[in-house]
């Protein structure tokens, strides 16, 4: 017979190791959710944790990753490409002459509009206002209006379209609402030397009935003119059809002026210019 001292140890030290077995077994999948439990470490654990920094050094990683796909520029389809050249532009707006203006009159067909025009000039520079529906367009503006047709005024368009002498004298012949429009003449002050050397300029005079309206200039040649156009800006230049009509301030008749311009070795030439060629 076994006494009773060793069968309560054998059972102490049997229900020991059953205890101990049922420990080891939940303390291994407790370890793994200690985290839901607050973060409490079961005592007496055998586990294995994650090195900490590794969850960090992968968001680190990512974000890296994430910042240099950013900084890839993206390739654009070729059709979508434009060269420097070939991007638009808007074209320059056209430069308008400040001395354009217009006048709208009211005529009949075939009516005379009351414009008399300069003869001997490559243009329609008006010579004379008659009463007609021009001379009713000064009175409405004022005779002394910068509005008003004014003589030498040269007709350049008629409802805005242009052309040679004889298109816009036929122009002007249609009747109802009528647009002229007029360029008012740059006049120019040009003082020359001649010093001996060539004045270089060839002109033929204008043939009106009392002999003021001086010569019209039919070319340039090497002297005294051309080398002072040389030095000039554009608009401040003497060019073929500019019209010379006065000599040192003063308005003499056609052939003292030409007398003058030849025997002169310095004088002052006032000049009529017209931008529009």
């Amino acid at each position: 017979a076994i006494p009773i001292q060793v069968q309560l140890l054998r059972s102490c030290v049997q229900r020991i190791a059953v205890m101990l077995s049922w420990q080891c077994c939940h303390t291994r999948e407790e370890a793994h959710n200690f985290e839901d439990d607050g973060g409490v470490m079961p005592v007496g654990a055998d586990v294995f944790f994650d090195d900490p920094m590794k969850p960090q050094a992968e968001d680190e990683a990512k974000t890296e990753k994430a910042e240099e796909a950013q900084e890839i520029p993206v390739a654009q389809p070729a059709e979508e490409l434009r060269l420097p050249e070939e991007i638009k532009r808007e074209p320059p707006a056209p430069k308008v002459n400040p001395r354009l203006f217009d006048a709208v009159i009211e005529k009949g067909a075939g009516d005379e509009a009351g414009l008399r025009f300069e003869l001997d000039l490559p243009m329609l520079a008006v010579s004379k206002i008659e009463a007609g529906p021009c001379a009713e367009f000064n009175k409405q503006v004022g005779e002394k209006s910068k509005q008003a047709i004014k003589e030498m005024d040269r007709l350049h368009a008629i409802d805005d379209e242009s052309g040679t002498k004889e298109e816009i004298r036929d122009k002007l012949r249609k009747g109802g609402s009528v647009k002229l429009t007029f360029e008012r003449p740059r006049i120019l002050a040009v003082s020359l030397k001649k010093r001996g050397r060539p004045l270089g300029l060839a002109y033929k005079p204008i043939s009106d009935a009392d002999q003021t309206s001086g010569v019209v200039i039919s070319g340039i040649r090497d002297g005294v003119m051309k080398a002072f156009n040389d030095k000039s800006p554009p608009e401040s230049q003497i060019k073929v059809n500019d019209n010379i009509f006065a000599i040192n301030d003063n308005f003499v008749d056609t052939t003292t002026l030409i007398k003058q311009i030849n025997e002169l070795d310095q004088f002052k030439l006032y000049v009529r210019s017209w931008a529009i060629a």
